[in-house]
C-alpha cells in the first residue's frame, strides 16, 4: 500500500510532514504554487485533493512535475464549488523516494480566488509569464505557506458485484419518458417498444423504408414520434401504434451534405429541434444548422447556423428553461463547444439568439464533447453539465459550469481515461444512474469499446465491462432499474461498495 509523504524540500530529510489548514488566502494571479510529494513505493497518482475558500469564476490550472521541474501532465479547468474538492488528474508513475509536485497557477485575468492554505509544509513559488503551465519551470522562490494540495493514488473503487450484459434482438434508440419511461428500439425495419427496461420487446410500426433510424424523439404527450434516420431525413409519425404510418417533414433549408445521428433530434415539448452532422469528405458549406419545427404549427425555421464549426452533435433540454447544444469538431474554429438558448432567445421566423456558453479559445481548453447531460445535488460533487468526451486526448467525461457569465467558462476535464486505453477512443452513451448517482459511459471507435463507471465526485473510473468487438450501433443509453441499454446491449449495472 502506498504511503504518500508530504515534505519540506528545504530543510530537507524524508518525513512525512502531515498537512494541516492554517488559514484560508487569496492567491496571486499569475503565480504557480508548487507543493512536494514522495510514495513509499512505486505507484499510480489520478487525483488531487483541494479546498476552496469561496465560490469563483476563476481559471486555474494544475500539473504534476518531477524533481527536474518538467512537466508531466496537467489539467486546466474553472475553479468549482466552494469547500472540499476532489480534482481529477492524467494518470502519472511514481518512482519510490522521489520527489514529486502538485503545482497550482492562477490565471493572471483572476483578481480573486481563495484557498486553503498549508503552514506546516514548505514549498516553492514562481512566476511562470504565460498560461497554461509551461513544459518546464524555473527560478523557484522557496516559501513557508502553500496551498492545501493533497495528490491522491489511483485505487479502484471496488464494486459488490460484476456488471451482466444481455444481447437485445434490437438497437436502443430512445426512451419515451412521457408515457412511464417506455423504452423504444429498432430491428429488422420496425420500431420495438418495451415496457420492462428491454427485457422484453412489443413490434410496433415499420420505420420508412430503406432508412436507418438515428435517433428519436417525442410531442409533449409522449404520443406522437419524431424520427431522424441517417440520410439527415425527418419524419413525423401519426401515433405509436402498429398501423401508424410517417411522413418526411425534412427542413427545406438542410444543407447539402446533412447527416443525421444520435443525440441530434430532441423535443422541448414546444419545438422539435434538429441540428445537422457531417462526414468526410461529405462537408456541410457555411457551417452545420440547427432547424427548430413548431409542434403546433407545423413549420421549420433555422434557429442558427454555425460557421465554425464542424457539426452538431447533441442537445440536451430542460423544457421551457434553457437548452443547450454541443458542437464539434476538435481544429473546427471557435463556434465548437457548449451553446446555450432560453425561451426569451426564441425569435419568430428565426434566426434565434443563442449563446456561446464555453469557448474554446487559449488559455482555455480546445475539448469537445458529444452528448451532455446534467448532475447536482451530491455534497462535495459539483452542478452542471457533464459531458461525453469527443477526440479525446487522455478524457472520458468534460465538465461545464451551468451558472454565471456566458462565454467565459472552460470546457475542463473531469474524469481522465486510465493509461493502458486505447489510443484515439471516444465517448458516446454518457447517463446517469438517479439511484446511486453514479455516471456511466461507453468508449467507442477502437477495437476494444468498454462500459465504464464513476461514483460522485466523479474523480476516478472503474471499467466494468469489456466488449470483444465493436458494438453495431452506439446511439443513446438509458438507465432505469438499475439496468442501462445502450445499442443492443442491456446491461445490469453494479454497485460500488458502500453504495
Amino acid at each position: 500500500m502506498s504511503l504518500t509523504r508530504l515534505l519540506n524540500p528545504i530543510a530537507g530529510g524524508s518525513q512525512g510532514v502531515p498537512l494541516v489548514k492554517t488559514t484560508t488566502a487569496t492567491l496571486t494571479a499569475g503565480d504557480a504554487y508548487a507543493v512536494p510529494f514522495q510514495s513509499s513505493v512505486w505507484d499510480v497518482f489520478d487525483r488531487v485533493r483541494l479546498e476552496i475558500g469561496a465560490t469563483q469564476s476563476a481559471l486555474i490550472d494544475l500539473a504534476w512535475f518531477d524533481d527536474g521541474w518538467n512537466n508531466l501532465g496537467n489539467t486546466t479547468m474553472e475553479v468549482p464549488l466552494a469547500g472540499p474538492q476532489e480534482i481529477g488528474m492524467p494518470p502519472i508513475a511514481v518512482q519510490p523516494n522521489r520527489t514529486y509536485y502538485v503545482v497550482l497557477l492562477l490565471h493572471s485575468a483572476t483578481t480573486t480566488a481563495t484557498f486553503a492554505q498549508c503552514g506546516t509544509v514548505k514549498g516553492f513559488r514562481f512566476a511562470p509569464g504565460a498560461f497554461p503551465l509551461p513544459s518546464t519551470l524555473s527560478s523557484p522562490t522557496a516559501i513557508t505557506t502553500v496551498p492545501m494540495l493533497e495528490p491522491q493514488p489511483r485505487r479502484t473503487l471496488p464494486l459488490q458485484s460484476q456488471a451482466t450484459v444481455a444481447t437485445m434482438t434490437v438497437n436502443f434508440l430512445r426512451k419515451n419518458s412521457a408515457l412511464d419511461s417506455h423504452m423504444w428500439g429498432m430491428a429488422g425495419g420496425y420500431l420495438y417498444e418495451s415496457i420492462d427496461v428491454g427485457a422484453t420487446w412489443t413490434r410496433r410500426m415499420a420505420y420508412p423504408a430503406g432508412k436507418t433510424p438515428q435517433d428519436l424523439a417525442f410531442n409533449a404527450a409522449g404520443t406522437i414520434p419524431y424520427l431522424l434516420t441517417f440520410d439527415g431525413t425527418v419524419y413525423e409519425g401519426t401515433g405509436l401504434t402498429s398501423g401508424d404510418t410517417w411522413t418526411d417533414i425534412t427542413p427545406a433549408a438542410k444543407s447539402a451534405n446533412a447527416m443525421g445521428r444520435p443525440y441530434a433530434l430532441t423535443s422541448d415539448g414546444t419545438y422539435l429541434w434538429w441540428g445537422e452532422y457531417s462526414d468526410a469528405p461529405n462537408e456541410i458549406s457555411g457551417g452545420p444548422k440547427v432547424h427548430r419545427y413548431d409542434l403546433t404549427g407545423k413549420t421549420w425555421v433555422v434557429s442558427k447556423q454555425f460557421a465554425n464549426a464542424r457539426h452538431v452533435h447533441a442537445f440536451y433540454a430542460v423544457p421551457g428553461v434553457l437548452m443547450f447544444a454541443s458542437l464539434g469538431d476538435v481544429g473546427w474554429g471557435n463556434d465548437v463547444g457548449l451553446w446555450r438558448i432560453t425561451p426569451s432567445g426564441i425569435v419568430s421566423g428565426g434566426p434565434d439568439n443563442w449563446t456561446q456558453w464555453t469557448t474554446p479559445v487559449s488559455p482555455r481548453t480546445g475539448f469537445v464533447g458529444v452528448n451532455p447531460i446534467f448532475f447536482s445535488g451530491y455534497a462535495g460533487t459539483n452542478d452542471g453539465l457533464y459531458v461525453a468526451a469527443d477526440g479525446a486526448t487522455g478524457q472520458h467525461v468534460l465538465y461545464s459550469k451551468t451558472s454565471g457569465s456566458p462565454g467565459s467558462f472552460n470546457l475542463s476535464a473531469q474524469v481522465f481515461a486510465p493509461a493502458d486505453s486505447p489510443s484515439g477512443e471516444t465517448v458516446r452513451a454518457l447517463a446517469r444512474d438517479g439511484s446511486t448517482g453514479n455516471l456511466v459511459w461507453f468508449t467507442a471507435e477502437t477495437t476494444s469499446p468498454a462500459v465504464y463507471m464513476a461514483a460522485p465526485p466523479f474523480g476516478r473510473s472503474a471499467q466494468i465491462h469489456r466488449f470483444s468487438s465493436a458494438m453495431p450501433f452506439v446511439g443513446r443509453s438509458e438507465i432505469a432499474s438499475g439496468v442501462c441499454l445502450c445499442g443492443n446491449s442491456r446491461i445490469t449495472l453494479p454497485k460500488f461498495v458502500g453504495q
